[in-house]
């Protein structure tokens, strides 16, 4: 009986896509620090390829094909907050990241921030 309900439960995340460790790669705000300072990403955000880089200073950057912009980042707990001074993402937002190998970081809003060598 226990390997049924083994194999039905493997078999439903199989199909749904079950996370069984939703938590187990987020970061901390410290391992976010290390991970992103003075690192340049790749993201594709609005149908665009957007490079994106986080100075140790606490300055960010992005580049794209239609616009340049700057702000400032910063951990706050165990996320990522970036302040845009402009762009169509100008404000603040704060983020979780997830390390999801090879140099790719999940965020918590489903992008995905790949580590430019």
């Amino acid at each position: 009986m226990k390997d049924a309900i083994k194999s039905t439960t493997l078999a439903v995340c199989i199909v749904l896509g079950c996370n069984l460790s939703a938590q187990a790669g987020t970061l901390s705000g410290d391992e976010i620090h290390a991970a992103f300072s003075n690192e340049t990403f790749q993201i594709r955000r609005m149908g665009m390829n957007v490079r994106v880089t986080y100075m140790a200073s606490g300055l960010v950057r992005f580049e794209s094909a239609l616009m340049n912009g700057e702000g400032s980042w910063e951990t706050e707990g165990d996320a990522l907050c970036v302040t845009m001074l402009s762009g169509p993402r100008a404000g603040r937002e704060c983020l979780t990241i997830e390390s999801i190998g090879g140099g790719r970081y999940r965020t918590s809003d489903g992008g995905v921030l790949t580590l430019v060598r």
